[in-house]
């Protein structure tokens, strides 16, 4: 009879019906059949027609599982034999699982898809197609993708080949909001904003990163952090960065958090004080949130008072400084500071040096007022000892001139301040200078012997006299002797340089002139007689006359007031 082996050749995938097996037959040549049957006895496959002149012959389409072969001899004898044949499977489908192991990210080039097979004849290969393309190799890890449509193929030591199919998806950009708690601060330089993002979405969808960026006034960043509040943040331009584990980078849009002006406090002083009245302030404040209340400490306790652009008010002597606070709170640095000096003294204070009349009934006193103190501006009136005015020359503030003798006091105003001095007396000499005088004239014509006595009194000490020509020259007599006939002038002066001027004339008489009168001369009749006679008639000099005849020294016979014509009787020849 006829033998056979078979030669089974597995599945190729778990379930399927790749399997193969071989009949080689021996002891046997010609036409036979074969006919397979599972293990229930049940035929599968065949009769099917075969020749030794193919051996051996190749048995396809076959499931896995235990079979019994009969071949049987087409030809007489018609024998048959049986064998069996296993066809062996893998204990489990060939199967791959590919998953997303790390996302491309919202650069779209860092995909990672990992592929994990099992079951079928092991020692797999992998192959990536789809969106890109990798060759079968141990490696079940694809790095480095974007994102699309891939299929991992799978294959097992058998030739099974499995495959599972990812979609690499790039993940939404992230969105969020960003909103600043206020937009404008209460105060100038506060640092009381926030800024909260919410409302996250997109990208990796967690593990969000926050970051804030100032843009103005000065750059700087801080985080990342994991808090989407930010706070502590002033004055400023921001925006905010969110970020995540896949790359992705939202950056908000700017936002502006203003702040008020600074608030500036400025002090002046409106009015200067006076003796009746205090100085005044003006505070005025700008910047901040109007109305003001202002305090001179920065606790504010007590509050002055409270304006809405500035105010005004009076303050005594001191040191002047405020704070201002603004309807938010906000304080402002201190105001300059003012400092109200007393006022001082209106003084007056006199000079009597030439506070003097130095002849009496003259007005030539001077006194000169200086004040000092007050608020200057000085108006200096002269008065009597009951406060009335007297008007008074006064070419130059406070210097009151041509003033007679008499009992006084200045009074000076300065604004509202006013003082009075003391009452003061101009004096003059008890008794004014006088100086009667008395002329005697030349006696003769032609002659020298001119005088004049000056008995002055009154005016103040040692008086002294001049004569013209030489009036610069003083002398203590008051005599002045030997004066030739002319025009004088004698100055008295005494120790005050009280003076008078004297004008006074030396005269001269006419020459004298003696005439004979005619038809007088009577002869001597005879010698001895002694009865000659003559008469003169004389003119000129100095009446009353008197004549002496043959001698200049005498005797003199006085004639009559009057009388010009002198006879000369009981003259001898001659």
């Amino acid at each position: 009879p006829p033998s056979f082996t078979t030669i089974p050749t597995g599945v190729t995938c778990f379930g399927d019906n790749s399997g193969t097996f071989d009949i080689n037959v021996s002891g046997y040549s010609g036409a036979y059949t074969y006919e397979v049957f599972n293990s229930l006895g049940t035929s599968v496959l065949g009769p099917v027609s075969a020749n030794t002149t193919t051996n051996p012959e190749t048995v396809t389409g076959m499931q896995a599982g235990s079979y019994s072969v009969v071949i049987t001899e087409t030809a007489s004898p018609f024998c048959n034999a049986t064998n069996s044949v296993i066809i062996s499977s893998p204990t489990e489908p060939l199967t791959v699982v590919a998953l997303e192991t790390s996302n491309v990210t919202c650069t779209d080039n860092l995909g990672t898809i990992t592929a994990i097979a099992s079951g079928g004849w092991g020692t797999y290969q992998f192959e990536l197609t789809g969106a890109a393309t990798v060759a079968y190799s141990s490696n079940g890890t694809f790095e480095n993708l974007s994102a699309g449509t891939y299929t991992v193929n799978v294959m097992d030591a058998g030739g099974c080949i499995a495959s599972d199919t990812v979609t690499l998806i790039a993940p939404t950009p992230i969105n969020a909001t960003v909103t600043p708690n206020t937009t404008l601060l209460s105060c100038f330089g506060d640092t009381n904003a926030t800024i909260t993002v919410t409302n996250v979405t997109g990208g990796q969808g967690s593990n969000y990163l926050y970051t804030l960026h100032m843009i103005s006034p000065t750059t700087s960043s801080s985080g990342p952090q994991s808090s989407p509040v930010f706070g502590g943040l002033g004055a400023g331009t921001y925006n905010v960065e969110v970020s995540d584990a896949f790359s992705c980078i939202f950056t908000s849009a700017d936002v502006t958090i203003n702040e008020p002006t600074q608030i500036q406090a400025s002090l002046v002083k409106e009015t200067s004080q006076t003796c009746l009245t205090q100085a005044t302030l003006t505070l005025s404040a700008s910047g901040g949130t109007g109305p003001y209340t202002y305090s001179d400490n920065i606790t504010f306790t007590p509050v002055l008072g409270s304006f809405t652009t500035s105010t005004t008010f009076s303050v005594p002597v001191g040191a002047y400084e405020y704070y201002v606070q603004d309807a938010n709170g906000c304080i402002s640095i201190v105001s300059n500071e003012i400092t109200i000096d007393p006022l001082p003294t209106l003084t007056l204070n006199l000079s009597l040096t030439n506070a003097t009349v130095n002849c009496a009934g003259d007005s030539t006193g001077v006194v000169v007022a200086t004040a000092q103190g007050g608020l200057g501006n000085y108006i200096y009136t002269l008065q009597d000892t009951l406060g009335n005015t007297i008007p008074a020359t006064q070419n130059s503030p406070g210097i009151f001139t041509e003033l007679p003798a008499g009992t006084y006091q200045v009074h000076v105003e300065s604004g509202d301040c006013l003082t009075t001095s003391a009452p003061f007396t101009i004096s003059e000499p008890s008794a004014p200078l006088i100086a009667p005088f008395t002329v005697t004239d030349v006696t003769c014509y032609g002659a020298n012997d001119g005088s004049v006595v000056i008995n002055a009194s009154g005016g103040t000490g040692l008086i002294m006299y001049a004569i013209s020509p030489q009036l610069n020259q003083f002398f203590e007599t008051n005599v002045f002797e030997d004066l030739a006939p002319g025009n004088y002038d004698v100055i008295v002066q005494d120790e005050l340089g009280c003076y008078l001027i004297i004008n006074f004339t030396i005269n001269e008489p006419s020459p004298i002139i003696i005439s004979i009168v005619p038809s007088s001369i009577i002869p001597e009749v005879c010698e001895g007689d002694m009865d000659g006679e003559f008469s003169i008639d004389i003119s000129g000099g100095t009446p009353p006359y008197s004549v002496s005849i043959d001698s200049y020294t005498g005797p003199y016979t006085s004639g009559a007031p009057g009388q010009t014509q002198f006879d000369f009787i009981g003259l001898g020849g001659g």
